[in-house]
């Protein structure tokens, strides 16, 4: 019955490989487990942040699935992903609550061995007061340019209730 299928997709929810496989298995689970794969994006690239906001403007339907946005750049080229604020992805999700900024684990630069420091910018600030109504925040491992720059990014989340570092 597919009440059961849907329990086990649901068991599921954060083995991403196995989604795949049961979003294309039947016509019946692809909702499901669609379901989960939308409620958690990950950016890495540029290329990939065009890609999903392509995505959203040909089903702006499932933009309400997301609640959760990680940016996590795996190349030097794209550590700009997290100075700024995609705003138009960010602008398209109305549902999002968690908000993910982070130097991945697997990437092949270390911000704090190429002493990179983030400075998030002013326009950022007000995008981030404008489009993310986010209530948690996970940072990490990141670097700021100084203590301020690290309060100003705080400030500009007044919903903000649960910070991870």
């Amino acid at each position: 019955p597919l009440e059961i299928a849907e329990n086990i997709i649901d068991v599921l929810s954060r083995d991403v490989r196995s989604l795949r496989s049961c979003a294309l298995i039947s016509r019946g689970w692809h909702p499901r487990a669609r379901y989960h794969l939308m409620t958690t994006i990950r950016v890495q690239s540029r290329d990939e942040l065009f890609s999903i906001c392509d995505y959203f403007t040909f089903n702006p339907h499932l933009a309400s699935l997301v609640r959760s946005l990680s940016v996590a750049p795996v190349e030097a080229g794209s550590l700009s992903l997290l100075e700024i604020i995609p705003v138009r992805l960010v602008s398209r999700l109305p549902n999002l609550h968690r908000y993910v900024m982070r130097n991945s684990s697997t990437s092949a630069f270390d911000i704090r061995s190429n002493g990179v420091h983030l400075n998030i910018h002013r326009t950022t600030i007000i995008q981030i007061k404008t489009y993310l109504h986010v209530d948690a925040l996970s940072l990490g491992p990141l670097e700021f340019s100084a203590i301020a720059e690290l309060a100003r990014l705080l400030i500009a989340f007044p919903s903000l209730r649960c910070l991870e570092c």
